[in-house]
């Protein structure tokens, strides 16, 4: 088990680490779903990547945006760009580049962001085929649906959960796709 925490800035990351988070993810300016204001740009993304080597954790970078023909070039030169950095790892949803993740960086770990449509276990055991390590199920889903991914795939199961300051209540996700 792992904990995987949102970093939507500097703050959050050191203190997400700091706390003990095995992992923190963070969406860079303009590529990932989250929302302006929890994007960081890539000064502040290698800034998070260092204080995460340097304390015995990882960074994975979420580009859950589906690029169209004419962002490709810079999508993939942006990715890139973070591997070097450091990036242990990436949180997607088009098929294509999930596929682009594994075959050039194969030490990366892959999650398939909720964002991508997985509607059974089915879509699972494919994007285990594809080189995906962890997939989000849908936070409806319930024990019985979990299984079933277990019966028919290895891939790492992911969900995620946060507290609202307002009621002190465990929610589903806190992203748009939620």
């Amino acid at each position: 088990m792992e904990i995987l925490a949102p970093a939507g800035n500097l703050e959050m990351a050191y203190k997400a680490i700091d706390a003990g988070a095995d992992a923190i993810y963070v969406g860079p300016t303009g590529w990932s779903r989250r929302t302006n204001e929890s994007e960081c740009n890539d000064e502040e993304i290698k800034l998070m990547i260092d204080y995460a080597n340097a304390n015995n954790s990882e960074v994975r970078i979420v580009v859950n945006t589906f690029p169209s023909p004419m962002e490709m070039k810079g999508y993939l030169a942006k990715i890139s760009r973070y591997h070097k950095m450091g990036a242990h790892g990436y949180i997607a949803s088009d098929i294509g580049v999930l596929k682009y993740l594994k075959d050039n960086f194969p030490e990366s770990k892959i999650h398939v962001s909720v964002g991508s449509g997985i509607s059974n276990a089915m879509d699972t055991k494919f994007y285990e085929e594809i080189g995906s390590d962890l997939i989000v199920l849908p936070y409806r889903w319930d024990d019985k649906d979990f299984k079933e991914v277990q019966k028919v795939s290895k891939i790492g199961i992911e969900t995620f959960f946060y507290e609202t300051t307002q009621t002190g209540k465990l929610c589903p996700g806190n992203c748009i796709m939620s």
